[in-house]
């Protein structure tokens, strides 16, 4: 849904699909843009990036990373070493969706949960979250923030 560069997303960045998924992505939030627009929807738009996170979370970072060390499998990327990533631990988009779902000056808007701003080419992100505590899936999500 957004381009495929190496700048930062933000709440302003415009649309940019690469692909099918994409094009049906813009304009699912096209319509529920416009709908919010004219009045007939009173409604939020959260936007995050990769999940990762405990229990039954399910992403591909999940399923190809973590679930993998816990199985003691060969781990698979299907990233280059070198892209850029941000990820987000479940329990905090959860929790930051629910504050801005019940917010109500936040409706109507298009909000980017917050990631740590220091993103990591792929291979030092992975092995960042890996220098940590995986197998019970006690990490950080940002420098000084650790939930579980």
């Amino acid at each position: 849904m957004y381009p495929q560069n190496d700048h930062a997303l933000t709440e302003e960045t415009a649309f940019a699909p690469v692909g099918r998924k994409g094009n049906v992505r813009r304009k699912m939030a096209e319509m529920v843009l416009s709908e919010i627009e004219s009045g007939e929807l009173d409604a939020v738009i959260c936007r995050a990036p990769e999940f990762y996170g405990p229990d039954k979370t399910q992403s591909i970072t999940n399923t190809l990373i973590f679930n993998n060390i816990k199985e003691d499998k060969k781990l698979r990327v299907p990233l280059s070493d070198g892209k850029k990533r941000s990820l987000i631990w479940t329990p905090d988009a959860s929790r930051a969706t629910a504050l801005i779902g019940n917010t109500p000056d936040a409706f109507g808007q298009t909000w980017h949960l917050p990631v740590d701003k220091n993103t990591l080419p792929t291979r030092s992100l992975f092995v960042s979250r890996l220098v940590f505590t995986i197998r019970n899936y006690s990490m950080p999500l940002c420098q000084g923030l650790y939930l579980r």
